[in-house]
């Protein structure tokens, strides 16, 4: 304290002062070494066009779901700066910085100091926040728009002052956050409604005018969001959430950390049980908080299960503030001895779980496309390239090229991409008869591939696992050690020279294996794998490889299939493999009572002559999932 006051810095500013830096530590800690995600890669391939014209109709009306803002200013961005990891990065990094600021000056307005101190420094150190701040997509901006119209929002309806310094900032926030993302641009709708509570007549019509001309700013951008619309509905890639999404997303938020989440209680309960506020008003935007996030949240999630599915975190990452502004909204007036105990407390505990228990810049820091290829390089020079292939699946090959490149690597291989067939593989196969394949995946591809090269090269050499991708090298030679990797057969129909499971032209289904799941003992990262030896099959054969997990009552929670003309290959003389693979995450648990059963499923008058069946489970490695998912 002493120290503080010789320069003349009150402790009030010493404390933003550290939680800023906190921020800027967390999401500038090597952000040059940050890589280009999958969500990334998408953007950037979208600002490839020589004309503004041609970016916002092919690379925003008919390729994107979100508003055009963010796609437009990396399209300059680039053309400005080039383009980099550090350079792109950057700017979204910059703005993730601004929002923790912004939540300490809207809790300071609506709750006073001590909330804003301890809500801004939770906002800082939390993954969610973080990882999000270090994506070149509209989250950051996003959130960072949003917090600026509610700073300014705020000053209106507290001060009741429509002066240019207040009115300005809040139209130019809200359509900045409108041409942003579609839930920023909800935000603003929600915002704009609740204001409509606090005014009387007078003040309320300069309000409305104010929103009037925020609707007319957004005009531009109408059209794009139509033509978005037009295609279908804005997500759909997406699962339908559970019922427990909000628990999930809960636990998420704060690190997936019991340790974590017990500091924030007690802190939360030490600190306003033992401290008084006299600031009035505190109730009114306690209100405001909770409505405002559920109404996002009940929106996305009631829209998702009836329309089509577009509740994710980063969906709520615009109303996130809010929650975290209500928990400690009941923390008044502290002394200074204690308020920096409970904010040593909760840095040293949510740091910890951030670095440690999270492992974020171990995770983020490394990701497929990157790590794949520098793997590659060094595997490229260890082992002698006569005799091997690279097999490379991603739904587009540029994210993979562009870090080849990179690392010097020749981007002449073979492309597995959403256009190709099984066969496609198993004639390249055929073909080159490698003996040894670098193989890598990324996206959350089909995981068919990956078990077609397990079934065909005995040894695994190495494997190595990151976020949403993984890297294989396979090989019928053995040299160096080996990999074990868990391949566990848990049925089969039919064996090696028995009779068929199935030998007709008569439409119909093969003999099927059945599985009672209780005593499988699945977990939440095996991968369900049916193989199907097929003896003979008609080139025109329309049969389906399914998979069909039934609940105790016999109503089917998911099926699956895999055409076997997938699989045949143009010089077909012979039998032949099918597979079909399915991981097991997006459904666990799995009731009590299921069933899980594979079968052919013939639907054509074609010749088809089946061997077996075969259901075994391999296993993806939790880091795949790890920015989202436990990692224990």
């Amino acid at each position: 304290m002493f120290l503080l006051n010789k320069n003349k810095i009150s402790a009030d500013n010493a404390i933003v002062v550290f939680i800023i830096a906190i921020a800027s530590l967390l999401r500038l800690y090597n952000f040059w070494d940050l890589p280009f995600m999958h969500d990334e890669f998408s953007a950037i391939l979208r600002t490839h066009y020589s004309n503004f014209h041609d970016l916002i109709e092919y690379g925003v009306k008919q390729n994107d779901s979100h508003p055009a803002g963010v796609q437009v200013f990396i399209y300059y961005w680039i053309k400005l700066f080039g383009l980099s990891e550090w350079s792109l990065k950057l700017p979204f990094i910059i703005s993730g910085i601004i929002s923790v600021y912004l939540v300490y000056r809207i809790g300071q307005l609506w709750f006073g100091k001590q909330t804003a101190v301890f809500s801004s420094l939770v906002f800082a150190i939390i993954q969610y926040t973080v990882f999000y701040s270090q994506l070149a997509r509209p989250y950051s901006p996003g959130l960072m728009f949003v917090l600026l119209s509610t700073f300014y929002w705020t000053k209106l309806i507290v001060n009741k002052q429509f002066t240019t310094k207040a009115i300005v900032p809040y139209i130019l926030a809200a359509v900045a956050a409108s041409y942003t993302h579609a839930f920023s641009l909800f935000f603003v709708l929600i915002q704009g409604l609740t204001g409509l509570l606090f005014f009387k007549i007078k003040d309320l019509r300069k309000y409305v005018l104010a929103n009037i001309i925020i609707l007319i700013l957004y005009i531009p951008q109408a059209p794009i969001f139509l033509a978005q619309l037009g295609r279908g509905d804005i997500g759909g890639w997406l699962a339908v959430p559970k019922n427990d999404f909000l628990l999930h997303f809960l636990a998420y938020s704060f690190n997936f950390s019991q340790v974590f989440y017990f500091t924030i209680i007690i802190s939360v309960f030490f600190l306003s049980t033992s401290s008084k506020t006299t600031k009035p008003g505190r109730n009114k935007f306690r209100w405001v908080a909770i409505s405002w996030f559920l109404t996002a949240y009940l929106t996305a999630h009631l829209y998702s299960v009836y329309r089509s599915p577009i509740l994710q975190y980063s969906t709520l990452l615009f109303v996130f503030p809010f929650l975290i502004l209500l928990m400690f909204s009941f923390v008044g007036n502290i002394k200074k001895n204690m308020q920096f105990s409970f904010i040593a407390l909760l840095a040293v505990v949510g740091i910890f779980s951030l670095v440690f228990g999270r492992q974020h810049y171990k995770i983020m820091y490394r990701q497929g496309f990157d790590g794949i290829a520098e793997n590659l390089s060094n595997d490229i020079n260890k082992i002698n390239p006569q005799g091997s292939a690279v097999i490379l699946q991603a739904p587009e090959p540029r994210m993979f090229d562009y870090y080849l490149l990179k690392n010097h690597l020749d981007t002449n291989y073979f492309k597995i991409t959403l256009d190709n067939k099984a066969a496609d593989l198993i004639e390249f196969l055929e073909e080159k008869k490698p003996e040894t394949v670098f193989f890598g995946w990324a996206d959350y591809s089909d995981l068919t591939y990956l078990a077609i090269l397990r079934n065909r090269y005995k040894y695994v050499l190495k494997r190595k696992s990151f976020f949403n991708s993984e890297y294989f090298v396979l090989s019928n030679l053995m040299f160096g050690d080996t990999v074990n990797i868990e391949r566990h057969l848990i049925g089969m129909a039919g064996a090696n020279n028995s009779k068929p499971i199935y030998k007709s032209r008569l439409p119909g289904f093969s003999k099927s294996v059945e599985i009672q799941t209780d005593s499988a003992r699945f977990k939440k990262y095996n991968v369900i794998n049916v193989l199907a030896k097929i003896r003979h099959a008609d080139s025109n054969t329309n049969a389906l490889l399914v998979m069909d997990l039934q609940d105790k009552n016999g109503r089917s929670v998911w099926w699956t299939a895999s055409g076997l003309k997938n699989f045949m290959t143009n010089e077909q003389d012979s039998g032949f493999i099918a597979i079909n693979s399915k991981r097991l995450l997006n459904h666990y648990p799995i009731s009590e009572g299921s069933i899980l059963k594979a079968y052919i499923w013939k639907q054509d008058s074609s010749y088809l002559e089946a061997e077996s069946i075969q259901l075994y489970l391999s296993n993806i490695e939790a880091v795949e999932l790890g920015l989202y998912e436990k990692l224990y």
